[in-house]
């Protein structure tokens, strides 16, 4: 049973001028292995999409070359595959939230992703579970 999570993406760049929030979501590509051109769009809905942590996090205290991590809440443990694939991105709120306002300038941060050659910079998913008890067990005292 998963009890905790974390999920971690690691820096890459900062090119916002205006500070904005961004938070983890769920993706749902058809295809866990490969991510295509086609796959941009399955990052949960459009608008207002169920967020994986209560706290999000602002670009004021993002860093690069180091992770960015989350405190996954209910919803982002739920998400947790324990025998397969679970996939998570990351939005900003000018993608989220349903303000009819639109971003005036280049506002964005890149972060390493798991498609990127090497692993050292990978997002990262740090999962707190228990082993489920099995058997009979007898006590003698």
């Amino acid at each position: 049973m998963v009890s905790a999570a974390t999920f971690g993406t690691y820096g890459k760049d900062d090119y916002s001028t205006t500070d904005f929030n961004y938070a983890p979501i769920q993706t749902d590509q058809p295809d866990p292995t490969t991510l295509t051109t086609a796959d941009f769009n399955n990052c949960g809905a459009l608008d207002a999409p169920t967020l994986g942590t209560d706290s999000v996090l602002n670009t004021s205290t993002f860093v690069t070359n180091n992770y960015n991590t989350f405190t996954l809440n209910a919803t982002g443990l739920g998400w947790i595959i324990v025998n397969g694939w679970t996939m998570l991105g990351v939005r900003s709120e000018e993608d989220y939230v349903t303000n009819g306002s639109q971003p005036t300038t280049d506002e964005r941060i890149t972060v390493h992703c798991s498609e990127a050659a090497g692993t050292g910079n990978d997002p990262k998913l740090i999962v707190t579970f228990t082993l489920p008890v099995t058997g009979n067990y007898a006590f003698i005292m």
